[in-house]
C-alpha cells in the first residue's frame, strides 16, 4: 500500500500491532539487496544508493524532475514511501520567522544550555 501520509491507514496498522514492512522507495536512498525465491533457485537482485525503483518507466531524470516540480514533503510521501509530519519532525517550521527589512534584527544571541 502507498503511504500518503504519517497518519494514514499504514500508519495506523504499524501503531497497533507488529507488521514487516517492504518499503520500495521510487530512489533508492541506500544500497539494497533482496533474496527472491524463484523456481530455479534463489536470486539476488541488488539496486544501489540513488538509482530509480523501475528504470524503464521512470528514470531517475524524470524522478528528479517531479521532484523539483513538487514539495519535498509530497515527494517523500508519495515517491520515498517515508510520510512526515507536516510541521516538521525535529526542526519545526513554526520556529521560523518572516521579517520585512524594517523587522529585521540587528542582534542575534544564542543561549546554551547547562
Amino acid at each position: 500500500m502507498q503511504r500518503l501520509h504519517q497518519d494514514d491507514l499504514v500508519g495506523h496498522l504499524l501503531e497497533r500491532d507488529e507488521w514487516e514492512v517492504l518499503s520500495l522507495p521510487a530512489i533508492a536512498e541506500e544500497d539494497e539487496e533482496h533474496l527472491l525465491e524463484t523456481p530455479y533457485g534463489v536470486k539476488t537482485v541488488l539496486r544501489y544508493a540513488g538509482e530509480a525503483l523501475h528504470p524503464e518507466r521512470e528514470p531517475v531524470s524524470v524522478l528528479r524532475k517531479i521532484r523539483r516540480s513538487m514539495s519535498e514533503y509530497d515527494f517523500a510521501a508519495q515517491y520515498q514511501q517515508t510520510p512526515a509530519l507536516l510541521g516538521g519532525g525535529l526542526v519545526k517550521t513554526d520556529w521560523f520567522k518572516s521579517y520585512t527589512e524594517s523587522e529585521l534584527p540587528t542582534r542575534f544571541e544564542q543561549i546554551l544550555a547547562s
